[in-house]
């Protein structure tokens, strides 16, 4: 198992709002996803089929909807997989 967690568009709106930035996901000045260096080199799933970074940071804020942060380890317990999967409206 692993552990996950999430990021609305509430969340990511009004932190960037207050001018913070988190460790998972931020926007860019001109309004798109960036997500944040320590989770840069994750596997990425958008709306649920396999994505690459560059194509979730051309992510406006209009079009996200959430996002989840989710780590899964292997069965030996010493190797774990990080997955960021992002969801937009279009769904």
């Amino acid at each position: 198992m692993g552990g996950s967690s999430s990021v609305t568009i509430t969340q990511l709106t009004e932190t960037s709002r207050l001018g913070k930035k988190s460790n998972l996901i931020n926007l860019s000045s001109d309004g798109y996803l960036s997500i944040a260096q320590p989770r840069r080199r994750d596997i990425f799933l958008l709306d649920g089929r396999p994505s690459s970074l560059e194509e979730i940071e051309k992510i406006s804020i209009k079009d996200f909807y959430s996002v989840i942060f989710k780590e899964k380890w292997h069965e030996n317990k010493l190797l774990r997989d990080h997955y960021v999967m992002v969801f937009t409206k279009s769904l």
